[in-house]
């Protein structure tokens, strides 16, 4: 066998070796995000739960909330998201509205 076609088969004998330990690591990794994926999807279920058994679950219901509290309805849904995206378990939800956008004193 000539130098030029060892080095072709050493080379492509690296690479399967290579692609096989990167595939088992990105399907473990896949898999661990996939998981992790169904849990977010079960925490902002509880979570929107826990809103509408605060604020209602009604559209009026939050447009009373909002117009009584003087601010837009933009204002509720950018609330919601971050109290979907906040990581503590349980916060009092009511009480975080009213602080919600009031400057740090």
């Amino acid at each position: 066998m000539d130098d030029e076609k060892f080095e072709a088969i050493v080379r492509a004998a690296v690479v399967k070796r290579l692609m096989a330990r990167m595939a088992n690591q990105l399907y473990g990794t896949l898999g661990n995000q996939m998981v992790q994926a169904e849990l977010d999807v079960e925490s902002f279920q509880l979570k929107a739960e826990a809103a509408a058994k605060a604020f209602g679950a009604a559209k009026g219901d939050i447009e009373k909330l909002v117009s009584d509290s003087g601010r837009a309805p933009l204002d509720f849904y950018s609330f919601f998201w971050d109290y979907l995206l906040d990581k503590r378990d349980t916060i009092d939800l009511k009480k975080e509205w009213k602080a919600w956008g009031t400057p740090p004193r």
